[in-house]
């Protein structure tokens, strides 16, 4: 559960950072939409990880 822990939050950073990122090196209209795409793409992330730790506990 800690390692768990640990990971959501190092993805949770590094999805935030990217977020930041793309957010600062867009144009204000066309940002909106690659901020979307990050938050959609980090969701998937954090579900695939979640999948990931189920699997693993269910072993």
């Amino acid at each position: 559960m800690r390692l768990f822990l640990i990971q959501a939050i190092i993805i949770t950073f590094v999805g935030l950072g990217v977020a930041a990122f793309v957010f600062r090196s867009q144009r204000a209209r066309r940002s909106l939409e690659f901020v979307r795409d990050a938050v959609m793409l980090y969701v998937i992330a954090i579900l695939v990880l979640g999948l990931f730790i189920f699997i693993r506990d269910r072993w």
